[in-house]
């Protein structure tokens, strides 16, 4: 299995998109990004404590 590398633009555009989700879940957001779900939720929790 390959590891996935994501530039910084990539991040804030699927963090960004989670803020703005009205009423989507994270799950279907990363499922559109074709991220894990977790993965796109830590870089959200990441966002929020910087």
């Amino acid at each position: 299995m390959t590891r996935n590398s994501y530039s910084t633009e990539f991040k804030q555009h699927a963090v960004d998109k989670v803020y703005q989700r009205q009423g989507r879940t994270i799950a279907d957001i990363a499922l559109d990004l074709n991220v894990n779900h977790p993965t796109l939720k830590s870089w959200t929790k990441q966002t929020k404590q910087q």
